[in-house]
């Protein structure tokens, strides 16, 4: 599930590119996961 979301999440900030602040806290969690 974890590599689920690490997926999820890069694919998220990939194509957000511009909400890089939004998804700022996913990079943070998936820093703290890795």
């Amino acid at each position: 599930m974890k590599k689920s979301f690490f997926w999820l999440a890069l694919a998220a900030i990939l194509t957000s590119d511009q909400d890089r602040r939004m998804y700022s806290w996913m990079e943070a969690l998936i820093h703290h996961i890795a």
